[in-house]
């Protein structure tokens, strides 16, 4: 089964997700590390210190999408798998470090982050999971999952030389 990264569309999203994480580490003067696109992975990456890159400080969702803020403003969240986002806070919790999300809202050519899990893996704000109908890959189609949808009030615009809470 092809993977829809490597499609035309999927390769421009991977581009467009390693132009925001590249943003992300300058304002929070991190490295981050991209798993690998060439298959499933239960986590987009880990975040580590700059100077001491070998051991993880986070592990993190990303998504672009194309819409505004204005748009997310009225629908009043993210939605994300929940599957995936329980997946990524068990590797967290693995590894005794916050998950994060990242989000490029790319209409409005801003980044927001949320910080879903402490070290421990306990959700640090309530949102709701529902079966949802949502685009299935980046190349179309649909497909009915558990979607979480992490509100936008406790999600945060990533700006230059800011701390991760």
């Amino acid at each position: 089964m092809s993977l829809a990264v490597n499609s035309e569309k999927g390769k421009e999203t991977v581009i467009k997700e390693k132009k925001m994480l590249l943003y992300v580490s300058n304002c929070f003067n991190v490295k981050i590390k991209i798993t690998s696109k060439d298959g499933a992975s239960s986590y987009d990456g880990f975040i580590t210190d700059f100077i001491d890159d070998s051991k993880p400080t986070g592990v993190f969702e990303s998504k672009n999408r194309e819409a505004t803020l204005e748009q997310f403003e009225e629908w009043g969240s993210w939605l994300i798998t929940f599957e995936k986002l329980e997946k990524c806070r068990a590797r967290a919790k693995k590894y005794g470090v916050p998950l994060y999300g990242f989000l490029g809202i790319e209409l409005s050519n801003v980044i927001m982050y949320w910080k879903i899990t402490d070290c421990d893996g306990n959700y640090l704000f309530d949102f709701k999971h529902e079966p949802t109908w949502t685009q299935e890959t980046v190349n179309g189609g649909w497909i009915l999952r558990d979607n979480a949808f992490l509100p936008l009030k406790d999600g945060h615009l990533v700006q230059p030389n800011q701390k991760l809470l």
